[in-house]
């Protein structure tokens, strides 16, 4: 089967805040679609579905100080229009005595839950870090001879640079 190029995701999200602004814990409910491509960054560039991921996030602030809060998320990821056929598929011409043909579906891939950090060390630099659990239980590919776990783990840590901010910041901001 030939290797996976790099997967890049781009589109629109509406965050829709549940708890009243006063709180200093903030609910949201999110909906995000994404359109989802492939490179290898030589010759080849394609579209290659669409993710839908709604969810909710739970945002505790002024943690350890003003500049500081947790999250907690919890959401479920959908692929459609071939997203799915990328990470599950499997074309008769790659079907082997231990891989069969398989026809990817559209529909529920899973359900991730995330817990983390987020420090804000200055106006453009923030550092965080987190870790999670997948849950692919009932995913519409289960059956794929390529999905591999019905369960994962992810942790990570980074830093985001600011590089450009808006001189009118959004209300409550």
């Amino acid at each position: 089967m030939p290797d996976l190029d790099w997967i890049g995701e781009i589109g629109p999200a509406i965050e829709y805040r549940l708890s009243p602004a006063e709180s200093i814990g903030t609910l949201t409910a999110k909906l995000e679609a994404r359109a989802v491509f492939t490179s290898d960054f030589e010759d080849s560039f394609e579209y290659i579905g669409i993710n839908v991921n709604p969810s909710l996030e739970y945002t505790e602030s002024e943690i350890f100080n003003d500049r500081g809060e947790l999250f907690l998320s919890i959401g479920a990821d959908f692929g459609f229009n071939g997203a799915n056929d990328y990470f599950y598929e499997v074309e008769p011409q790659f079907a082997t005595a231990r891989r069969a043909a398989f026809d990817a579906k559209n529909g529920y891939v899973g359900v991730d839950a995330t817990v983390g950090a987020r420090y804000r060390i200055s106006e453009s630099v923030t550092a965080f870090g987190f870790g999670g659990v997948g849950v692919y239980q009932g995913a519409a590919n289960a059956d794929s001879p390529l999905f591999r776990e019905f369960m994962t783990f992810t942790a990570g840590f980074g830093l985001t640079w600011s590089f450009l901010r808006s001189d009118r910041p959004a209300a409550g901001r």
